[in-house]
């Protein structure tokens, strides 16, 4: 299979994540292997090796064992820069247990310096369930049922320009529920959101939930954009914005997303270290709308450049490499 899904059966809502993950994976056109992880003690160590990508499905209390994290630490330490290895993490208390002093299977480093994530708090503010994309499904909103869904960042131990904000819950701008790291030998996506809790909004008209939210955490993996290649998303976003671009570092072509909430003019430009402009992305009249922009960078040299929305009153300069 494409994917090996680890579950554990001891746990009655994770058996239960485990069937609507395999229903959304079909929907999806993956096929997959299954992998009884049994609790988060007695599991024997396995290896992923030979897998394009290996997901860990959590609940509450049993997010993996300590030999799993082993098997894990294996795998992502096997990818390379042509051959990567990937991690999809889904799990409610991901980051209580890893990088909380007293967690079960505590490891600050490789929830920090690995996985890329640091614990804030064991569950967002009052009515905090809602849910939004970032970087991935931008602007598409969902919900979680969950009890102990965590709060998590981007962890300091990590280079910036590998991390991202991949979801947040919607009511604090704030609070991430997802981060997920592009590395030069691996890529991880971590959620701390478990499959069974996650429910549709009114306000997002496609029900699919656990599929949209798969195919976001796939794609960003395999480094590749989720939506339209020109419009992400038909809602108008709130705020002016531009992300990280992403992959990054890149060779020789990255995309850049940015949010515009009202008609502008905008201009998207790139620079090089000395201040020269290099390329000419955007210059024109757009919509309020999400979008996506390709950069080709064939014709520039390995290095350091910048990129620069204007938009209205909005400026916002971002730092990007290119590897060749």
């Amino acid at each position: 299979g494409e994917i090996l899904v680890l579950y554990d059966s001891t746990n009655a809502n994770c058996r239960i994540s485990r069937d609507s993950v395999i229903v959304n994976l079909g929907r999806l056109n993956k096929t997959y292997e299954l992998y009884n992880r049994k609790g988060v003690t007695g599991t024997d160590a396995v290896s992923f090796r030979g897998f394009k990508r290996v997901m860990v499905l959590g609940e509450g209390s049993s997010v993996m064992s300590n030999k799993i994290k082993d098997s894990l630490k294996a795998y992502i330490s096997s990818g390379t820069g042509s051959n990567k290895a990937r991690v999809i993490i889904l799990s409610e208390d991901i980051g209580y247990h890893l990088d909380r002093i007293g967690g079960a299977y505590y490891d600050s480093a490789f929830a920090r310096s690995t996985l890329g994530i640091s614990y804030v708090a064991d569950r967002p503010g009052v009515g905090g369930r809602g849910i939004i994309g970032i970087s991935i499904n931008t602007n598409l909103t969902d919900s979680s049922y969950g009890p102990s869904t965590d709060v998590i960042k981007k962890s300091a131990s990590v280079p910036p320009s590998q991390e991202y904000n991949l979801y947040r819950f919607r009511l604090f701008a704030d609070s991430m529920c997802a981060i997920g790291r592009i590395s030069p030998n691996y890529n991880v996506a971590v959620m701390s959101v478990d499959v069974e809790s996650m429910r549709p909004v009114a306000d997002n008209p496609n029900p699919f939930t656990v599929k949209r939210i798969l195919d976001g955490m796939i794609k960003f993996v395999d480094e590749i954009p989720t939506g339209d290649p020109n419009t992400i998303s038909n809602s108008i976003p709130l705020d002016y914005s531009m992300s990280q671009n992403y992959p990054n570092p890149f060779n020789p072509t990255t995309k850049i997303r940015y949010n515009i909430p009202v008609h502008s003019f905008v201009s998207l430009k790139v620079f090089d270290v000395l201040g020269k402009e290099v390329l000419t992305l955007v210059s024109k009249e757009m919509e309020p709308g999400s979008y996506d922009v390709e950069m080709n960078a064939a014709i520039l040299s390995s290095g350091i450049y910048f990129y620069q929305i204007k938009a209205g009153n909005f400026v916002q300069t971002r730092r990007m490499m290119l590897l060749k």
